[in-house]
């Protein structure tokens, strides 16, 4: 008999196997060549768990590796977007104090102390009343006061923010305007509202070539003059169907219209800034406050 170690490690050989020999003599001289090393079942349930292991250890280094490619690009981007990307700074009127206006940031325990301040108060006296309304009634008095807004270009959009075929919408001026880019690249600015039934042409509306047409039955309105070009189910077009067109240069980067509060036309242009129309000067941001006005 012939006790054989398996060729595992010596802590993985927890059995032996025993083999017959026919020819003892041999064995004892050493040169028995009937011998075979045949690993126990034991081993082999070792050396499938190191396998497993192995794996295991195999999907964790991956799983790392991901981890930190993913690491590393999410770095490169912020860098990126810190080095190259315009960097806007845009406080709305919450964050300078004025949330109340939009019912945010108003704590419970101010709420309460205004409607006991209100309830516990009592109601005013007519002669109050009167005289608050009288005092309502002068500050109402218009009298002759210069235009809300001066003459001069306004900008409603940024040159890189208004792409072909793209309708912005933008409330300027006291009105609501519809800025969009024609398929042949110039930018149009018109009055939002259709003269149909008032849809907001600003939201869906969709432009076909130098006009833009409404998203509820399909008019079209020249971008240059605002006047309606196409009506889908009538060849006829009404003398009414015709939308304000407002004058429109870029400059420096940024679509302007021409506000006058005599109906003009423009007076004056605004000045190409070379380093900027030739790319040496590139914008890299703004810090921008919204305050009520």
């Amino acid at each position: 008999m012939l006790r054989v170690m398996t060729l595992l490690p010596a802590w993985l050989c927890t059995e032996s196997v025993v083999v017959s020999c026919s020819t003892p003599a041999c064995c004892s001289l050493g040169n028995c060549t009937n011998a075979s090393t045949v690993p126990s079942a034991a081993a082999a349930d070792a050396g499938e768990a190191i396998q497993e292991h192995q794996d295991d250890l195999h999907t964790v280094l991956s799983l790392e590796t991901t981890a930190k490619i993913i690491a590393l690009l999410a770095v490169i981007y912020v860098v990126w977007k810190i080095a190259f990307s315009p960097l806007n700074r845009v406080k709305g009127m919450s964050d300078v104090g004025w949330g109340f206006l939009h019912g945010r940031h108003q704590s419970w325990f101010l709420w309460c102390l205004g409607f006991l301040g209100c309830t516990m108060g009592g109601r005013l006296s007519s002669g109050e009343l009167a005289e608050k309304i009288r005092r309502l009634q002068k500050l109402r008095r218009s009298g002759n006061l210069p235009p809300v807004y001066p003459n001069g270009w306004f900008a409603v959009a940024e040159t890189r923010d208004l792409i072909r075929k793209q309708v912005l919408s933008v409330q300027v001026l006291g009105q609501h305007l519809a800025v969009f880019r024609s398929e042949a690249g110039d930018a149009r600015v018109v009055d939002a509202y259709c003269p149909h039934l008032g849809a907001n042409m600003a939201a869906g509306g969709v432009v076909r070539g130098n006009c833009l047409e409404c998203p509820f039955h399909g008019w079209q309105f020249n971008g240059s003059d605002g006047t309606c070009t196409t009506i889908p189910y009538s060849n006829k077009i009404p003398n009414i169907a015709k939308v304000r067109s407002w004058d429109v240069t870029e400059a420096n980067g940024f679509v302007f219209v021409w506000h006058d509060a005599e109906g003009r036309v423009p007076q004056w242009q605004i000045p190409r800034v070379p380093e900027v129309a030739s790319g040496h000067w590139r914008y890299r941001g703004r810090t921008q406050h919204e305050v009520p006005a």
